[in-house]
Parts: structure tokens; sequence; C-alpha cells
């Protein structure tokens, strides 16, 4: 009896950390939400029905003090080395548990770039955010380039979890170049989840790295969920040659969801979210104070061709709420849902262009988009934003953008630079407050349908529309055509122009363009209704819709 007591007491201390430790239980984090149908992963550590499949660590066996002055970078990673040693042994994966306190990393051990290596069949448990601290040293960068905190470079991690734990850099430190000053992840990761994470002053590149960045297939479901990134993601000095990010994500099939983004001022280049890769959703996130707040689309050192990506019921504080991008014009970005975000526009300098969704600068293309339901504000209305716009088209080949709210910018919906244009369909949208900005009205309009290229063609929509201001913009829609097959702009309500309602202008050939358009003019001028008709020949140079006041419709032809 006596002997089985001891037993029990050995393993309680072993374990002690356990019962503070943050669950991660199975019916909170509802992974079958994020997932593909058939996709299984562990979670809470390995406990399935209530039955333990791994084993349990104590870092304080091999010396770890957690007193926040003692150096605890050694004795961490000969935990984390033998708990690989074991899965090696029987495939059992282990969890080192940490007691609440501050682990102190010390940079005056390190001999390469890494403080920390997460390793195969090792799964990191802390107490809690605030609770369990792994501390980076105030001076932990070399000459040149910066070392990652808690990051592996070359081994494969399947099934890695970290939870429960803050990474706290300290003092803000820039690391010039490209470094990877802030890493924490794995270059090659799948069926991971990140729990209850905190980081705190990551400055410099990335903080979570979740895939290599190049055409990796094993990267993939990778969960981060309910983490916390404070003041992080930047370089904090505004000389960054790179591209500052708290999560880059080029793991397929990943979910981001429940985090807070959160700086106390506005980043010079920050981005809460980078997606390049295919299946990754950001959902119900709070993102605040960034220059951007989310990249998707692909990247030409992954795999070409992103799908399925979703953005959704996020809230967002940027200069660019959401934007993709692509490197090279073989590309592709499609059947991605961008829906019910909020975003805040804000700005940093009166010369800054602000955009609620965007897409960047790139060389790709996007097919089938939906953009649906969300609402941008310019929340510096009038107070000195040289352009804004709520969203902008660039090179998207298809899609659908729909019921959206746009408020208080220059621009409302812009499409621009669009070859081998197919369908798109700009219907239900509200435009409300647009207009001021540019001096030039010709630039402020709340649809502005640029169609300029020689390779256009496909057919357009624009649809039961509202558009409503009191600056007197000179024009609310306005199309740039040049070989543009169909256009259909009918039932839209457009309130608050000082010369016409809908302007055409470009070299107009055999296009055909369905108009039907009612207006009740309120702003400078004759008030004036009319009804729609059907033009299709331009060249031809007839205007059934004026009364020498005002126009409904302008056009400027060649």
């Amino acid at each position: 009896m006596k002997k089985l007591i001891l037993m029990l007491c050995m393993l309680l201390l072993l374990c002690s950390c356990v019962d503070g430790a943050t669950k991660i239980g199975l019916d909170r984090l509802n992974w079958s939400q994020s997932l593909p149908s058939g996709e299984n992963i562990t979670l809470d550590g390995g406990f399935i029905n209530g039955m333990s499949t791994d084993m349990y660590i104590s870092p304080m066996t091999f010396g770890t003090t957690g007193d926040g002055l003692t150096d605890d970078a050694e004795a961490i990673q000969n935990a984390s080395d033998a708990a690989h040693a074991l899965w090696e042994t029987d495939g059992i994966m282990r969890t080192i548990c940490f007691p609440p306190g501050i682990y102190l990393i010390n940079s005056s051990q390190v001999t390469s770039e890494i403080l920390l290596k997460p390793r195969p069949g090792v799964k990191y448990r802390g107490s809690g955010m605030g609770q369990t601290i792994i501390r980076a040293p105030a001076e932990w960068r070399n000459a040149s380039n910066g070392v990652s905190l808690f990051f592996n470079t070359d081994e494969y991690l399947n099934g890695l979890e970290v939870s429960g734990i803050t990474f706290d850099y300290g003092t803000e430190v820039f690391v010039p170049g490209d470094a990877f000053a802030t890493r924490i992840g794995a270059n090659h990761i799948q069926n991971a989840i990140f729990d209850n994470v905190e980081v705190i002053n990551a400055s410099g590149s990335w903080c979570f790295v979740l895939g290599n960045g190049t055409e990796d297939n094993y990267s993939k479901n990778v969960l981060v969920s309910n983490c916390r990134f404070l003041n992080s993601g930047d370089s904090k000095s505004g000389d960054a040659t790179a591209d500052f990010t708290c999560i880059y994500m080029s793991a397929s099939n990943s979910t981001i969801r429940n985090c807070d983004f959160i700086n106390d001022n506005l980043m010079r280049n920050g981005t809460a979210v980078e997606f390049h890769n295919s299946g990754i959703k950001g959902t119900h996130n709070i993102i605040k104070n960034f220059a951007y707040g989310a990249h998707l689309g692909a990247q030409k050192d992954i795999p070409t061709t992103s799908t399925g990506q979703i953005f959704s019921n996020n809230v967002i504080y940027a200069m660019v709420g959401v934007d993709y991008w692509t490197t090279t014009s073989t590309d592709i970005w499609q059947d991605a849902v961008i829906s019910g975000n909020t975003i805040y526009l804000i700005h940093r300098d009166p010369i800054d262009l602000v955009v609620g969704i965007g897409t960047g600068v790139h060389n790709g293309h996007a097919y089938n988009i939906s953009i649906t339901d969300n609402k941008i504000l310019n929340s510096n209305a009038h107070g000195g934003t040289y352009a804004s716009a709520g969203i902008i088209l660039h090179d998207v080949n298809s899609g659908i953008v729909a019921n959206n709210e746009i408020i208080n910018v220059t621009r409302g919906i812009q499409t621009q630079y669009v070859e081998n244009l197919t369908e798109l369909v700009i219907t239900g949208n509200t435009v409300r407050g647009w207009g001021y900005g540019f001096t030039n009205g010709i630039y402020t309009p709340a649809f502005q349908l640029d169609f300029s290229r020689e390779m256009d063609g496909g057919h357009v929509v624009v649809a039961n529309n509202v558009a409503i201001t009191n600056e007197y913009p000179e024009y609310g829609i306005v199309v740039w055509g040049q070989n543009l097959t169909y256009l259909d702009i009918v039932n839209n309500v457009i309130n608050g122009t000082s010369v016409s309602d809908i302007y055409m202008r470009g070299s107009y050939t055999d296009e055909k363009v369905y108009i039907n358009h009612v207006s009740r003019k309120s702003g400078p001028g004759t008030n004036y209704a009319i009804n729609g008709s059907l033009w299709q020949d331009l060249t031809a140079g007839i205007d059934y819709r004026h009364d020498g006041s005002w126009k409904a419709i302008t056009y400027a032809y060649s």
C-alpha cells in the first residue's frame, strides 16, 4: 500500500501543472468546423473519451527554475530532446507541462539562430497566458540576422500542440533586413494546434510561421485559436525592408479564429495575417492598428493556385483591411470568400491611401471571388484623407460583389486592369457619403469601372445599388471602356452628383450597353428624372437622356 501511495505521489508531482493548464476542450474548439470532412485530429493533449494516450513530462526534472533570472534555455531543450527520443522509441507523444513562472532564455547561451527548437513527438502546455511566460533576452540578435525563439527549420512536425504560454520579447527590438527575428512554429507542420498562446512585443519579420513558403504539400491542417498578439508584427522603426506579419500561413486547410491582434499605435507596415495556400480560413478575429489587416492570395514559391480561402466575420482597424496579392503572372487566386467583415479605415498621414478591401500590387489573376455583406467605414472622414476607396477589384476576372455597405470614402467600388474578364456582378451595395478627397470629380465616383485594356471582353452587371452623398461630386458611375463586350447598368439609385449620374468614357466600338436608370436630382442643377433605354452603338453619339441643364448620362468617346 505504501509503495502504491508513493507511486501516486510521484505521478502527481510530475503532472502538477496539468490541473492549472488551459484545457483545449473538444466541444469548445469544434475542430470539425475548421477542416474538410474526413480530416481527423487528436485534441486536448491526447485525451480521447477520458483516456490519456500520451504522457506528461515536467521541465523541472531537467533543471528549469521559472524564476525569471536563471537561464532555462538548455533545460527546456533537454526536456524536448528527451521527449522526442521517447517518442521515437514507442511512438507515444509526450507533453511538456510548464508550471507557472517566467522561463528566461539567455542569448549568451545561443550558438545558432534558434533559441529553442520544438521536436517531433512533443507537445508544449503552459498554465495559461500570463502565467507561463517564456521570455526572450533583451539582446538576442547577431550582426546581420535575428534569431528565432521557438522554431524548427528542418524536421517534420506532426501533431504539435502549444497552449497556455506567453512568449514575451521584452523590449521592442528592430532587426534589420529580411531577418526571421521572432519566429514561432515550423517550416514543415501538420495536424497542429496553437491555442491560448500570447505573443508580446515581437518585432521583426513573422511571429508565427506555419509552413515554409515553398512548394510543400506536407504542411496542412493547422488551427490557431484564442491567441493574442500585442504590439507585434512590425519593425517599429519604419525603415524595414522585410514584410512584417503576425501569422504567415502557408499550411493548407488551416484556420485562424477568435484571435486578437492589438497594437497601441498604428503600424507602419505590419500585417496581422497572411494566407498563401488553399483552404485557409480566418474568422471572428479582432485586428487593430495594422497597416494591413490580412493578405490573401498565392505566392510564386508555393503552389501557384490558391483556392477556397475564407476571411469572414472579422473586425479590423487598418489602413488596408483586406487585400490579395500574387507575384507572377502564373499565380491564380480563386473561389475565395470575403464576407461579413467590419472594417474601420484609419490613416497615419494625410496622404495615405486607405482601402477597405483591395488587391495590392500583383501580376496574377482572380477567379470566382465573392465579396459580400462587409461594412467599410472611413473613420477619418472629412479629416484630411487624400484618397480612400471601399473596394478595389484589381484583375478580378470573375466574381460577385454584393450587399456591402461603404461609408465616407472617395470612391466606393472600383475595378481596374482587368484582362480576359468573363463575368463580374456588382449588386445590392450601398455607398453613403462618397465623393470627397480628390478635387477632380471624375476620380470620385461611387462606382468606377475601368475596362481600358485591350483584352477585356466579358460581361459586367451593375444593378440595384444605392449611392447617396451630400458632397456633390461630378459623377456617380464612371465607365472607362475599350473592349467591354456587355455592360448592364440597371436599377441603381444615385443621389448627389453635380454633373451626371453616369459618365461613359473611352474608345467604344461594338460594345452592347444596356442602361436602365432613373434618378431624381437633389444637388446643384435642375431636378431631372429619366427612364432607361438601350444603347447598342455608342459611336453614334445618340443621347436620349438630357434636358439641356443636367444629364443623367454623359459620354466622351473616340
